[in-house]
């Protein structure tokens, strides 16, 4: 699968699960409709989450923690 970034700032850890709550909400209920045909294919998501400073304090550290906490 493909992996995405994004990078917020000022929020709190409950901020940030809520917005991937929704995110993952959304894409579950929208689906992706294949060209031409009628079914809708789900889309499922997973999220990495590492929080500056407590989870690192570099792009590195952070990037390791939020793919060790995408499993």
């Amino acid at each position: 699968g493909d992996e995405f970034m994004m990078v917020g700032y000022g929020q709190s850890i409950h901020e940030v699960r809520a917005l991937a709550n929704r995110l993952r909400e959304r894409l579950q209920n929208e689906g992706h409709r294949v060209d031409g045909d009628e079914r809708v294919v789900p889309i499922g998501a997973s999220f990495g989450i590492a929080m500056f400073p407590n989870d690192g304090r570099t792009r590195q550290e952070l990037l390791a923690v939020a793919d060790a906490n995408l499993y």
